[in-house]
């Protein structure tokens, strides 16, 4: 072999390496995470949402638009928004002299500002979200403010770039890659009340390990983080009144959290006879009985008790009876491979499904 060939065999090489590295690259999403479940038999769930008993709600939460000066997103442009969306409640971040003109109802929409007064009473005096375990409702997590990057994020971070360019809607799909969801279950034990925001500012930063990613395309965006709340009665053209339902069932921990915008569920509770939305109370003397139906595929359903795994359902549709006390907190998981001995692969958070405790 000459040399000519020999580097022209070399150079085969390496191309073959280099398209075997860059597919593991682009796959690592894919395959990591990669987690283990002991997973458990399951009676499927035959009972469908009541509508007639339960109404539900979507609701997107810490939304800035250009009045706070911090987001390029109109007033117009997010209503315009939630319609395109079928989002009918927004939680806005605005705090400024002019965001108190933007809470109330339009439509069948409801604005609720975060700085919004009125005599005097302030936002936080009726409801607050934090991360701080002293305060009246825990913040799950923020799409913009709970970004964490590491080896599994590099690569759905350059998919995010890549599909920019052709398939915008599916390149959003990737920045719930870039959440650190931190579910910390045992916390939900003394107040079972959450939301999860998505936050909009006019920046864009890599630059720090935990950084603000800010995209500005409204439409892509909003669908990715919602909450799920879950009412006894219909919300009216009344703000003050709506307010006050939406409020309660908050506190209450009858909502869920979603982190993708494919998500379609419920969950709710029977307890002799009565349909009860999630996070209610219930006795075990009465026989509860806990519907959970998704139509995604490739669902793990994972039961939390007391904050500890006590069991986990290869399913997207499950009823548990459960027959002890304690708070029972329900994830579902989404997979993108099963293996071998309960094994799966790029396991992510797909929704919190909230809480039902059990006395």
């Amino acid at each position: 072999m000459n040399i000519g060939q020999k580097n022209s065999t070399n150079r085969w090489k390496f191309f073959v390496f280099g398209i075997f590295a860059f597919l593991i690259f682009f796959n690592l999403d894919v395959f990591l995470p990669l987690k283990h479940f002991s997973v458990s038999p399951y009676e499927p769930a035959k009972a469908s949402m009541p509508q007639e008993s339960l109404k539900s709600y979507s609701i997107v939460y810490d939304v800035y638009t250009n009045k706070s000066g911090l987001s390029t997103i109109g007033e117009k442009e997010l209503l315009k928004a939630l319609m395109k969306n079928n989002i009918d409640i927004a939680f806005l971040s605005d705090c400024t002299y002019l965001s108190s003109r933007l809470e109330g109802i339009y439509g069948d929409k409801i604005l609720i500002s975060r700085c919004y007064t009125k005599n005097g009473i302030n936002f936080y005096d009726e409801f607050s979200v934090s991360k701080d375990s002293n305060a009246s409702c825990y913040e799950l997590f923020n799409l913009t403010k709970s970004v964490n990057f590491d080896l599994l994020h590099v690569s759905s971070l350059f998919k995010f770039f890549l599909f920019s360019f052709f398939d915008e809607k599916k390149a959003y799909d990737q920045l719930t890659d870039f959440v650190s969801v931190n579910l910390d279950f045992k916390r939900f034990s003394n107040n079972p009340c959450f939301l999860s925001g998505v936050g909009f500012y006019s920046r864009l930063k890599f630059l720090e390990t935990k950084g603000t990613i800010s995209f500005l395309d409204v439409n892509y965006t909003l669908p990715l983080v919602l909450n799920k709340i879950y009412l006894s009665q219909e919300l009216t053209s009344d703000i003050s009144f709506s307010k006050s339902l939406i409020f309660d069932a908050l506190k209450n921990g009858n909502t869920i959290s979603i982190f993708s915008r494919d998500f379609k569920g419920d969950i709710f509770v029977e307890e002799g006879g009565d349909t009860k939305p999630i996070g209610s109370l219930v006795s075990v003397e009465k026989n509860p009985k806990i519907f959970i139906t998704l139509d995604n595929q490739d669902i793990l359903i994972v039961v939390y008790k007391n904050g500890q795994i006590y069991s986990a359902h290869d399913t997207n549709s499950l009823v548990i009876k459960p027959k002890k006390e304690g708070f029972y907190t329900f994830v579902a998981y989404k997979y993108n491979m099963k293996l071998p001995f309960g094994f799966y692969t790029g396991v992510k958070p797909l929704a919190f499904l909230g809480n039902v405790f059990i006395q």
